[in-house]
């Protein structure tokens, strides 16, 4: 839950300028029923973002939950206070701000539709120990995928491996170091027959 709360602050601020001052601001400020008042004035916000933050911001104590969690992100340097020309201050996500949001983003376990197929398919890997984050999502992706780990970085499933997957590869940055290979003949492996 805590992680839901801090991963909505950092893309309501990631979202831009117009959105951090409009909205946190607004939650800074003014109590619940004020808060919820020009919430819902506010044509400014794209509907999906109007929603994000009305589940947010139920009542007062979850108001006072996001102030603390704002001054914590601060303290831990995710999240910085600036001012604009005109003097207005807003929040700004810092670069450890960005790169936290996408450790909490992709941290959860991967979940794809399990589609089953009669090719089997061989995923082998090596990707590097800076990369070690990337490289352990990957091996509990193949594991929700039923892949079997033939070696540590060699895994083997009858598995359609969907475009979700290929996409959170590449938001990794780790497909460079992996290889996909599609057998028609299992020779010695006797695993998947």
């Amino acid at each position: 839950m805590k992680g839901d709360i801090t991963l909505t602050i950092l893309k309501l601020i990631q979202a831009g300028d117009m959105i951090t001052k409009d909205i946190l601001n607004t939650i800074s400020y003014f109590g619940y029923t004020e808060t919820y008042r020009r919430m819902k004035g506010m044509k400014s916000l794209i509907p999906e973002r109007k929603q994000i933050l009305q589940k947010t911001i139920k009542n007062l104590e979850e108001r006072q939950r996001i102030s603390k969690l704002l001054c914590k992100l601060k303290t831990a340097g995710l999240i910085i206070k600036e001012k604009n020309k005109t003097g207005a201050t807003f929040w700004k996500i810092t670069e450890r701000g960005k790169s936290e949001m996408i450790k909490k983003k992709y941290n959860s376990k991967p979940n794809y539709k399990i589609e089953r197929s009669n090719e089997i398919k061989i995923v082998a890997f090596d990707i590097p120990e800076t990369k070690k984050m990337g490289r352990n999502w990957l091996r509990e992706a193949l594991k929700n995928l039923k892949f079997r780990m033939l070696q540590k970085s060699v895994w083997i499933g009858k598995t359609i491996l969907p475009e979700e997957f290929f996409n959170d590869l590449q938001r990794w940055n780790i497909l460079p170091y992996i290889e996909i290979f599609a057998i028609s003949k299992t020779g010695t492996i006797k695993q998947l027959q």
